[in-house]
């Protein structure tokens, strides 16, 4: 079986293909070896700039790219603070810091979290996802949702007077 070579236009790797017309095809494209292609979108993202705040919202300070997190925190992982910033579910704080990206709105993490079946489960579904709405639609805490809900049970049991 004949393999075709050609090397990667980035890194000078040498690339095998089963056969002439993927290499031809790939050529004419410039693709690049895994590798580059991994570090490009390493790239992407480790060369934007992001701001750091303590987990009480206070800024601290801008770096130029998140890879100059690495000068002031050796043994971070970069995949964690893009996390925060891309917003993803559950990754509200890295490293003991909340992280944005350079002028993005902090968004206050608490008020995100949903009501679980794990953590509550005296509730039924029905009253879990209607929860989950008060916090999502109305920005509130799970805190004042309790709160919202004693005051409405005590104004239907005792009246509204008393």
């Amino acid at each position: 079986m004949t393999t075709y070579q050609r090397n990667c236009p980035s890194c000078k790797r040498e690339l095998s293909y089963k056969n002439q017309y993927s290499m031809i095809g790939a050529e004419h494209i410039g693709s690049v070896c895994k590798s580059c292609a991994a570090s490009k979108r390493m790239e992407a993202y480790v060369g934007q700039s992001v701001d750091c705040y303590t987990v009480d919202g206070q800024f601290i300070k801008t770096y130029e790219k998140m890879r100059d997190v690495w000068k002031d925190m050796p043994d971070v992982a970069l995949v964690n603070i893009y996390n925060c910033c891309k917003r993803k579910p559950m990754c509200f704080t890295s490293y003991g810091y909340k992280w944005t990206y350079h002028n993005k709105k902090l968004i206050n993490t608490a008020r995100q979290r949903r009501i679980s079946s794990v953590k509550h489960p005296h509730l039924d579904a029905n009253t879990r996802r209607k929860l989950n709405a008060l916090i999502g639609v109305m920005g509130l805490t799970i805190e004042e949702i309790i709160a919202k809900l004693v005051r409405e049970t005590h104004k239907k049991t005792f009246g509204a007077n008393k």
